[in-house]
């Protein structure tokens, strides 16, 4: 077995976490700052929509559909002109609405007259998205990601420090999930001052063998702390 301290890398999964959690924080931070300026682009047009709201009978330039048999939408595209400048939008409607616009047809929008380039069908005044969102995004993908590298942490404490030792199955139950079955396998171990240590995980191949033994690694000063050997995400270092 290893000696102690040993040095340690990330496995395939174990860099595949941590990849994922610089992701998740750069996107989520990302993602928080578009949701935020689209909250307030989309305050700020909704109150300009009571003072600046100007009308113009634009044109259907397009009705496209989309989804399924049984649950299809319409998206209808439209351009309108203020000014000599001609300007396209679209809107996405109630499967009810669809029989209602025609490529041609005329279409009633409103526009705001200081940013022509902002119309919507009349009738579907702009929206004011929420803050919150903006703050969930960013902060969810944070404490996911520290969980994560907490978890990587704790492994790489545990293959630096811990005692390897041999643990012996002592029971297996059959156990049924959402998604399917499972083995729940308790085994024990001894440490070195003689008392019997137990732990147990969930096993999802085929049923192990009462008796068997496998290899683990604890924590010296927490015997708690354990895990199958070799662990999931660290490994030891080689050369």
């Amino acid at each position: 077995m290893p000696p102690t301290p040993r040095t340690t890398t990330l496995s395939a999964a174990g860099a595949a976490l941590a990849i994922a959690c610089v992701a998740a924080i750069v996107g989520g931070i990302w993602g928080g700052v578009s949701l935020h300026q689209q909250a307030i682009t989309s305050q700020r047009h909704a109150g300009l929509a009571i003072t600046e709201s100007r009308s113009v009978l634009g044109r259907v330039t397009r009705v496209q559909l989309r989804g399924g048999d049984d649950d299809h939408r319409t998206v209808v595209h439209y351009e309108y002109a203020v000014d000599g400048h001609a300007y396209r939008r679209s809107i996405q409607l109630r499967q009810r609405e669809q029989h209602a616009f025609v490529a041609g047809g005329p279409i009633a929008v409103t526009y705001l007259a200081s940013e022509p380039s902002v119309g919507w069908m009349e009738g579907r005044e702009p929206r004011r998205f929420p803050m919150w969102p903006a703050y969930l995004l960013p902060s969810a993908a944070l404490l996911g990601s520290a969980a994560a590298l907490a978890l990587l942490r704790r492994q790489r404490r545990l293959l630096t420090d811990g005692r390897l030792a041999m643990a012996t199955i002592t029971r297996v139950d059959k156990k049924r999930s959402d998604k399917g079955t499972y083995w729940r396998v308790e085994y024990q171990w001894q440490l070195l001052s003689g008392a019997t240590r137990r732990a147990r995980y969930r096993h999802s191949g085929k049923q192990p063998a009462i008796g068997m033994q496998l290899p683990i690694i604890y924590d010296r000063d927490n015997p708690r702390r354990q895990g199958r050997y070799p662990l999931p995400l660290v490994g030891l270092r080689q050369g």
